[in-house]
């Protein structure tokens, strides 16, 4: 019903300007939802302001924890893992790019820094695929509804973290 009465005032009124005192009243109770949700929410704002109280500060007063950091870094790393493939397909379709990032692998392989260069980058490469299929399998486990207790939770979560660590070195190490 809101939606409708907002779209009439923007017709009616051209674009309803809240501070403008001819349609703030109209154009409020169109904002507003009716119910006791309204009223609540109204309470609960007006007991923050009558007390003082200042907004919640959100994620600055919050400790992390390994859940919410394997959480953060499973979409991460799955948002990263989409953006290297469409950043891969596109390299391919430039000319000549696969020979020059051929050439230059091979002239850091000359070095010692530049081998340990070569390890870093396949390190940052490998190890986002690694993590993202291993709490993959995770989430997979705790779909079965199992391993969901929080000691659990922990272990697995540490378990993740080591794993994808290993298997990221191993894979580093043998595509040499």
């Amino acid at each position: 019903m809101s939606i409708i009465t907002r779209v009439a005032l923007r017709k009616s009124y051209g674009v309803c300007n809240p501070m403008n005192p001819a349609c703030s009243q109209v154009y409020n109770s169109a904002l507003k939802s009716t119910g006791s949700a309204q009223q609540q929410m109204d309470e609960f704002w007006a007991k923050n302001k009558e007390t003082n109280r200042p907004m919640s500060p959100h994620l600055t007063i919050y400790k992390p924890q390994l859940t919410s950091m394997l959480s953060i870094t499973h979409r991460a790393t799955g948002m990263m893992l989409a953006g290297a493939t469409c950043a891969f397909a596109a390299a391919t379709v430039i000319p000549g790019a696969a020979e020059c990032a051929l050439q230059t692998a091979n002239y850091l392989h000359g070095s010692m820094l530049g081998s340990l260069v070569l390890f870093d980058i396949k390190m940052c490469l490998a190890w986002p695929l690694t993590f993202h299929v291993c709490n993959g399998v995770r989430h997979l486990i705790w779909d079965s509804a199992s391993g969901l207790s929080l000691s659990s939770v922990y272990t697995t979560g540490w378990a993740v973290l080591l794993s994808s660590l290993v298997l990221a070195a191993l894979f580093t190490l043998v595509m040499q």
